[in-house]
C-alpha cells in the first residue's frame, strides 16, 4: 500500500512539473532573444495573458537579387495564447500601399507560431510578400528568448 501511495505522488508531482513547463507565462511578462539572422526579438503577454505582442527586425531576399531589412509587429492583430503556453497566427494582407523597398502595392502573407516553456519562449516566423509590380520577397527564421 505505501509503494502504491508512493507511485501515485510521483505521478501526480512529475505531471504537475509538466504542467507548469508547458504553460502560458503570467500577464505582462517580457521576453527577449535572437532570431536565427542575429536580429533581436522582443515578445509581451498582454495584460489579460490573453495574447502576444512581438516585434522582430528581419533581412528579407527578394526576386531583384537585393536584400532588405524591415521591422515586424504584431500589436493590434496578434497572436492568441493557448492554455498550453503556445501561439499561433497568420494574417494575410491584400493591396498594402508601398512602403519600404516596395515600389508598388503588394500582397503579403505573415506567420508567426511559438511556445513559452517556463522562462524560454522559442517558435518561427515567415513572411511572403507579392508585389503588384512583380517583385517577391521571401522570409523564413526561428527565434529564442528567455523571460526579462
Amino acid at each position: 500500500m505505501a509503494i502504491r501511495v508512493l507511485v501515485l505522488t510521483g505521478i501526480a508531482v512529475l505531471a504537475t512539473a509538466v504542467a507548469a513547463a508547458a504553460s502560458k507565462p503570467p500577464a505582462g511578462a517580457r521576453f527577449s532573444g535572437r532570431t536565427s539572422q542575429g536580429f533581436p526579438i522582443k515578445l509581451r503577454v498582454t495584460s489579460d495573458a490573453g495574447a502576444v505582442t512581438l516585434g522582430l527586425d528581419t533581412r528579407e531576399r527578394c526576386s531583384d537579387g537585393h536584400t532588405y531589412r524591415s521591422h515586424t509587429t504584431f500589436q493590434k492583430q496578434r497572436p492568441a495564447l493557448k492554455a498550453d503556453g503556445s501561439f499561433d497566427f497568420v494574417e494575410r494582407d491584400a493591396n498594402v500601399p508601398p512602403v519600404g523597398a516596395m515600389k508598388a502595392p503588394f500582397d503579403q502573407t505573415q506567420h508567426v507560431r511559438g511556445r513559452f516553456s517556463g522562462r524560454r519562449v522559442s517558435g518561427s516566423y515567415f513572411s511572403q510578400i507579392r508585389g503588384h509590380d512583380g517583385l517577391r520577397c521571401t522570409l523564413r527564421v526561428t527565434f529564442r528568448g528567455r523571460r526579462r
